[in-house]
């Protein structure tokens, strides 16, 4: 679950290439979005844009902060903050993988600001 604040402009245009070779553009963030795992929460930005499919998708930088895991192959995402508890999340079915955006690449287009 998301509970967002506002969205607010980026400086410059970002781009994101999805491994299927579309590309996304996005002029706007989401600054100091939670969300929520049941009882577990994560805090971070979050660029917006039009996908289908995902109600979100967390970054490296994220994963990286709150020090996760992915393992596709039993459908879990175990968490391991520097702070507070460690928790797993579990997809619906944890034998399904989860699915992820395997690669993707983030390039900033052009300056709003000229």
């Amino acid at each position: 679950m998301l509970n967002a604040g506002e969205r607010d402009p980026l400086c410059d245009v970002v781009s994101v290439s999805t491994s299927a070779g579309v590309w996304l553009m996005s002029h706007g963030v989401v600054v100091y979005c939670v969300i929520r795992f049941h009882e577990n929460v994560l805090v971070t930005n979050l660029i917006t844009l039009e996908i289908r499919y995902f109600d979100c998708i967390l970054g490296m930088d994220v994963l990286s902060a709150y020090r996760a895991t992915v393992d596709c192959f039993h459908g879990v995402v175990r968490f391991r903050p520097p702070f507070g508890e460690k928790w797993d999340f579990y997809s619906a079915d944890s034998r399904s993988k989860i699915p992820l955006v395997s690669a993707m690449e983030m390039f900033s287009l052009l300056s709003l600001e000229n």
